[in-house]
């Protein structure tokens, strides 16, 4: 009974989140135009609270907080070691993942620090005939390293992190040309951040900001089978995305009543020089620009070893494409548009929303977490066709479902975690004519899939499950 008061508690205090400052989580924002079945390949990264949906705006993950805001290492003692290992399937032949992440953060005197390497194997989603080709399994590599130091006797510190990952897969790239026989991928993300963290009294405020730089560029090589039976080349696309973010965040206490409320607030400009044109657009390679804000609070209660944590976040969108004539074009009233004028215009509002509700029974040997995020995409889509002169508008929304559950151990400094999810409400689209599509979820890392639909989305649900074991070491401090 004490664990349910707990809860309720903690939902009637949400209000006040909003009147004080904030804390946050991850900075990339995730734009889909498409309920593509979501991955795991891009979970690199240990985490505390991954079986309590990932709450995090008014509660700290001491594991994940550092990959997200480097500044935040400043919080470890003595050297902890992690070997995270997930793995990711999906149930209509829609793909699996194996990911090896290795990491290490570490403070010593008036530093601290941290690196990891990921090693990775990407199967491919099969086509719906159930054709494989030998391209279906490839492997990838991340690499991150971050430095920071505190600044002398006044609770601040600064610290810098880099990501750099070399790509020969992401998932589900080939079913967006579902004509094709298979799709060569090849290319890099580059992420590049500096964190401010600004921490004072027990009770005080803690304070903390993020700006960030992340490029994704990869090139696709299309084959398909011509008359004589065999695979050749056919088509090269550039995918090519810039972001610019920056995020503000705090997380104030409430002693009185055992909780903590925090508020967030994350902004970022993606500039699309290169789309690509699959095979479910009507249009060729569209560049663009996209702005995106995610507006949060949260509330986290903790009672008697127990802790309840919501989220609420509201994410607006404003995202713009087009694609210019290679040539000059006559419209269909006879006038001339140049070459690089506008031949088409694509205009995204999005109005999505997601929830994260996170319990955990935290025991000195073991514990459990319970979770479920609950996430609403959104969007009104216009497009005008300067060619033919029309126009024309489309709404489509979805729901995307995340319950989660975790146990964990602790004997002496090594802990073992065991986490799942499931991931329901999304899966296969299909737009029209244009056969099934199956791409990955950009999670917080990945490409951005902005893809301007033919016609009305139709979905085969498709199921996902990711499991995560996590043993860490703690040597030096506490663990």
């Amino acid at each position: 009974m004490k664990l349910w008061a707990n809860i309720l508690r903690g939902c009637g205090m949400f209000g006040m989140a909003f009147l004080l400052p904030m804390h946050a989580s991850a900075q990339y924002i995730d734009v889909r135009t498409v309920p593509v079945a979501t991955f795991g390949q891009f979970i690199i990264f240990p985490a505390q609270n991954f079986g309590m949906a990932g709450v995090s705006i008014a509660l700290n993950d001491s594991i994940l907080d550092p990959f997200e805001n480097p500044a935040k290492g400043v919080r470890i003692r003595g050297y902890r070691f992690y070997i995270s290992p997930n793995t990711t399937d999906a149930t209509e032949n829609s793909g699996m993942s194996r990911t090896l992440p290795m990491s290490v953060l570490f403070r010593t005197g008036r530093s601290f620090g941290g690196a990891s390497l990921t090693l990775q194997r990407i199967r491919a989603a099969e086509k719906p005939e159930g054709s494989h080709t030998p391209t279906d399994r490839t492997e990838n590599l991340y690499a991150f390293g971050l430095f920071g130091k505190p600044i002398a006797h006044s609770g601040t510190a600064i610290a810098a992190s880099m990501l750099w990952s070399s790509l020969h897969a992401i998932q589900g790239v080939d079913l967006l040309y579902n004509q094709s026989e298979r799709v060569e991928q090849n290319g890099h993300i580059f992420d590049f951040r500096v964190g401010l963290l600004r921490e004072g009294a027990p009770n005080d405020a803690a304070l903390d900001a993020v700006l960030f730089y992340n490029y994704i560029g990869m090139v696709q090589e299309i084959y398909r089978v011509y008359w004589n039976g065999s695979p050749a080349p056919s088509d090269r696309y550039e995918d090519k995305t810039h972001t610019v973010g920056l995020s503000l965040n705090a997380m104030r206490p409430v002693a009185v009543l055992n909780s903590n409320v925090g508020l967030n607030l994350t902004i970022n400009y993606k500039n699309h020089p290169k789309i690509p044109n699959y095979e479910l657009m009507n249009l060729p390679r569209d560049p663009g620009h996209t702005w995106a804000a995610n507006l949060g609070a949260g509330i986290a209660t903790h009672h008697d070893g127990n802790t309840f944590a919501a989220d609420f976040v509201f994410e607006p969108i404003w995202s713009h494409t087009w694609s210019e004539a290679r040539q000059p074009v006559r419209t269909s009233s006879h006038a001339l548009i140049p070459a690089g004028g506008k031949t088409v215009d694509n205009t995204f509002v999005f109005t999505n929303w997601l929830i994260r509700l996170g319990l955990s029974e935290q025991g000195k040997v073991a514990g459990f977490q319970l979770g479920l995020q609950v996430r609403r995409m959104a969007y009104d889509f216009t497009q005008r066709n300067y060619v033919h002169g029309t126009k024309r508008s489309q709404h489509e929304s979805w729901l995307e479902w995340y319950p989660s559950f975790s146990i964990y151990l602790n004997i002496s400094s090594i802990q073992f975690r065991y986490a799942v999810r499931m991931t329901i409400g999304t899966g296969r689209p299909a737009v029209g004519r244009s056969g099934w599509i199956n791409p990955a979820d950009a999670m917080t890392l990945g490409p951005v899939f902005l893809v301007a639909p033919a016609g009305t989305l139709s979905l085969q649900e498709a199921t996902i499950f990711t499991h995560q074991i996590t043993l860490s070491l703690a040597l030096g401090g506490k663990p």
